[in-house]
């Protein structure tokens, strides 16, 4: 099993549940209540994996991660906290993906490279739209954007570097670590 918490409510669920997968299956734990900061998001996987394996839910080779998006985080008085997140999640097992700006970079990867640096998620937002001729992130297309995962895999390793801190520094994401253990298994 693969659980997922994300800072998001919609995108991420949906693109992981447009998966097809016979010998994995995904839960995806999405953000509630605006709680979306790294440490809320560690907070509801904690939570997850406390419950599970009180009920004797979980496995060994069961895997744990937070999908989150850089956003203003990684500025100013942010950075520590968002730091200190990380950080007690790789200490707890818990892996990380993090996008900057934003998850919905993994999905513009999918339909077409990126070698533009994008500042906010508007920008992204506004690509994926001008390539999918329409895009809202309460109505993601997972299963047109699925089929192109391994594409989208080599794209992002091409950006996954400058990594410091645990985040890319520049327009990157690390979603494509958790998209190849998908694929091809742990």
């Amino acid at each position: 099993m693969f659980v997922i918490a994300t800072d998001d409510t919609y995108a991420p669920r949906q693109y992981f549940e447009a998966f097809n997968l016979q010998r994995i299956k995904i839960h995806v734990v999405a953000t509630d209540n605006g709680r979306c900061a790294a440490a809320d998001v560690l907070t509801r996987m904690k939570e997850v994996i406390e419950d599970g394996r009180a009920r004797g839910d979980l496995r060994d080779d069961d895997q744990f991660w937070l999908v989150l998006d850089t956003d203003h985080y990684t500025q100013g008085t942010h950075v520590p906290a968002f730091k200190s997140a990380l950080k007690e999640a790789l200490e707890a097992g818990i892996r990380t993906a993090v996008s900057k700006p934003c998850f919905e970079l993994w999905l513009l990867l999918h339909v077409r490279e990126v070698k533009e640096q994008f500042e906010n998620a508007d920008e992204v937002a506004a690509a994926l739209q001008a390539e999918l001729g329409a895009y809202n992130k309460t109505n993601v297309p997972g299963a047109q954007l699925v089929p192109n995962v391994r594409l989208a895999i080599t794209r992002a390793r091409t950006l996954d570097v400058g990594v410091e801190g645990g985040w890319p520094q520049n327009t990157g994401t690390q979603v494509h670590l958790l998209a190849d253990q998908l694929t091809t298994g742990p």
